[in-house]
């Protein structure tokens, strides 16, 4: 019996280690302040400061508070607590933002969850959008879309208090909930 427990219990520490040396083979960045990555592929990313992302892959997910400025970056999923401003870029997965948007000639091919204010989107290509509500906000919740940027699905305010501003030829394919659509 003591020698079944012996070598049930190596077993499970051989097991045990084996697990955790696999989870540490791609571990995600960590940075403070300003970082920049260039031209390179990374597993993930969490950064709290400013992040610059220049013709970076990050193969998972990106998670910035703070401020994080991508160019003809690729992302698997992004959660952005601050502002972002995408450029030339594919978002592959969810992209969860709390906080601003500006992005310009960016895809988003899964849907976009929002949480502010206003939002500008400049020849860029989105599935959806899910506009939440602010807290402790009574105003009503802006996007603009222009240079013939597409929405293929829908766009739903939860505040009920949305304006869906159309610029040069910008569309949205699917239906607009708890907002209006204005065409400039």
């Amino acid at each position: 019996m003591k020698y079944k427990l012996f070598f049930l219990s190596i077993f499970f520490f051989l097991l045990s280690f084996q697990s955790s040396s696999e989870k540490t083979q791609n571990p995600p960045k960590t940075s403070f302040g300003m970082t920049h990555f260039g031209n390179e592929t990374l597993a993930s990313i969490r950064s709290d400061g400013f992040l610059h992302l220049n013709g970076t892959h990050i193969i998972d997910t990106v998670h910035i508070n703070g401020h994080l400025e991508a160019e003809n970056a690729e992302i698997g999923n992004l959660v952005a607590n601050g502002c972002a401003h995408l450029k030339n870029s594919i978002i592959k997965g969810t992209a969860i933002i709390h906080g601003t948007i500006d992005a310009h000639n960016t895809i988003f091919q899964n849907e976009l969850s929002l949480t502010a204010e206003k939002a500008s989107f400049s020849g860029c290509t989105l599935e959806s959008i899910d506009v939440k509500k602010k807290a402790l906000s009574f105003s009503s919740q802006t996007l603009e879309f222009h240079d013939h940027s597409k929405v293929k699905g829908s766009i739903t305010f939860e505040s009920k208090k949305g304006e869906v501003l159309l610029f040069n030829g910008s569309e949205v394919l699917g239906s607009v909930y708890g907002g209006t659509i204005l065409h400039k």
